[in-house]
């Protein structure tokens, strides 16, 4: 019996960023999809960036409205959006109304409207990025409530399958949200996409769900997107994306210098090359300090990135100028990147996507995070932190950075430390904690160095200053009762 060769089916872009990811890659040409959800959800806006965006490479795009608003209307609240090109309207973009052709002659009038207005290609392989076709249909809840008998609908779908296949389309069919789960249309489509908006306490937000998907491998659960000028934005959830690290961690032998020598002597040399760091304290207690020192000292061969919640660039370099450090000369000339956020309301997939896309720009070997707890105030369900900063240190380890993190701790002065995070050993190979004592009414600093993974280390307290020079450690502390009960009584 002679072997049956099964080609893989042409992939569509949708150039939506974040949602080619959850998709596996991309649509099927030739595939159909619905998008489903609410009024306000987003539909209008992801179908119409998609038609522009397969205009934009060469292929041709149809919008076909059923009972949606009137093009005229569409038109004046897409103009603001980035990815409109009144250009390309009536041209590679074509809008048409169904609506008459649905009165009329029913779902046969349908589909003899779309045989009329998007003709297979000629003279061009219908597989090639010219030739592509995007059909949105919007308005499809109009055609699974006309009076048509199921029979009827699942006959529609057949035949709009095999005009998808014919012309080379994509098809994405724009309806409201789900009144049942066992609807015919369902049964045989490629796609189901579900767009939504929710709310956590005062905060709305929208995420996006992919129902079904046939043949491919793609990202379950949900994932927030927004709406800005620039049209829809995905972000798949990180745990997802990076559930398995994007590449073989090599494990790195080197040595990483953290930028004061003193330091770098408790650590046995330094911090080990691709590992993470991280650094425990109250505020003020010299944690952001710490992090300058070890961004000063990137080699000038080598890119590092400060990724921070708190102090604006101007301020950092206000910060490092006033210890000694030269790092503002060091960003004028693009070797130190100093990437801000407010720390507001904020997409904790967002700031995580966003980080690791300024390592890629800048192929940073280092990258200091000063405020992790930025990320866990981002993050509305809480059950996620954890694999969030698992995935998020695992992937820059393997992309070969060296990182470090801080993280506030609430306890000012005394002794004992409780782990603000769970499962910490996942998240750093070493910890470091930064924390006061008093003696005779005075704060002095310390540090300890709590772990080092599979090297020995200095496990010594030292005392600590801040001055015009930097960080300085002194060999020992007055008193070692000051780190066991927090003050210190020097001794006679």
């Amino acid at each position: 019996m002679p072997k049956i060769v099964r080609g893989r089916r042409a992939r569509l872009s949708t150039e939506v960023p974040g949602l080619d990811s959850i998709l596996g890659g991309g649509t099927l040409r030739g595939g159909i999809y619905v998008v489903r959800g609410a009024p306000g959800s987003g539909k209008t806006i992801l179908g119409n960036q998609i038609c522009f965006a397969n205009a934009r490479r060469g292929g041709r795009s149809a919008y076909i409205t059923l009972l949606a608003e009137s093009h005229a209307r569409m038109m004046l609240h897409l103009e603001s959006l980035d990815f409109f090109d009144p250009d390309l309207v009536d041209g590679a973009v074509s809008y048409l109304s169904g609506y008459g052709a649905l009165v009329n002659s029913g779902l046969r009038g349908v589909l003899d409207f779309l045989r009329a207005a998007v003709q297979p290609p000629r003279g061009r392989r219908k597989n090639s990025a010219d030739a592509s076709a995007v059909i949105v249909i919007d308005g499809f809840l109009a055609v699974t409530e006309s009076n048509e008998s199921v029979t009827e609908l699942k006959k529609f779908l057949h035949e709009l399958q095999l005009y998808a296949d014919l012309v080379g389309a994509t098809v994405f069919l724009l309806a409201g949200p789900a009144a049942s789960e066992a609807r015919p249309e369902y049964t045989m489509v490629d796609g189901i996409l579900e767009l939504r908006e929710d709310m956590h306490d005062l905060r709305a937000y929208r995420e996006i769900r992919v129902r079904k998907l046939r043949g491919v491998g793609h990202l379950r659960g949900g994932h927030m997107f927004t709406i800005t000028n620039a049209g829809i934005t995905v972000y798949p959830r990180i745990e997802a994306l990076y559930e398995s690290p994007s590449e073989t961690d090599t494990c790195g032998q080197g040595l990483t210098s953290s930028g004061i020598p003193a330091f770098d002597t408790m650590l046995g040399g330094g911090l080990r090359t691709g590992t993470t760091t991280l650094l425990l304290g109250p505020s003020g207690a010299g944690k952001t300090t710490f992090g300058l020192h070890f961004l000063a000292s990137t080699p000038r061969t080598e890119k590092a990135v400060h990724f921070g919640f708190y102090e604006t660039p101007m301020r950092l370099v206000e910060k490092a100028t006033a210890i000694g450090l030269a790092l503002k000369q060091r960003v004028a000339r693009g070797e130190i990147a100093l990437v801000w956020q407010a720390s507001t309301e904020q997409n904790v997939d967002a700031l995580v996507h966003r980080l690791l896309a300024e390592v890629d720009r800048t192929k940073a070997t280092r990258v200091f995070i000063d405020g992790l707890d930025g990320f866990q105030r981002a993050t509305i369900h809480p059950a996620r932190v954890h694999s969030i900063y698992t995935a998020l240190a695992n992937e820059l380890r393997v992309r070969g950075v060296t990182t470090v993190y801080t993280f506030e701790v609430p306890k000012f002065i005394g002794p004992g430390l409780d782990a603000p995070i769970t499962g910490v050993s996942a998240l750093a190979e070493n910890l470091v904690y930064l924390r006061f004592v008093e003696l005779h009414s005075a704060l002095y600093r310390l540090v300890s160095i709590l772990k080092v993974r599979d090297r020995e280390y200095d496990t010594s307290l030292r005392e600590f200053h801040i001055s015009s020079k930097g960080i300085r450690l002194e060999d020992t502390f007055d008193s070692a009762e000051a780190i066991l009960t927090g003050t210190a009584v020097r001794r006679a």
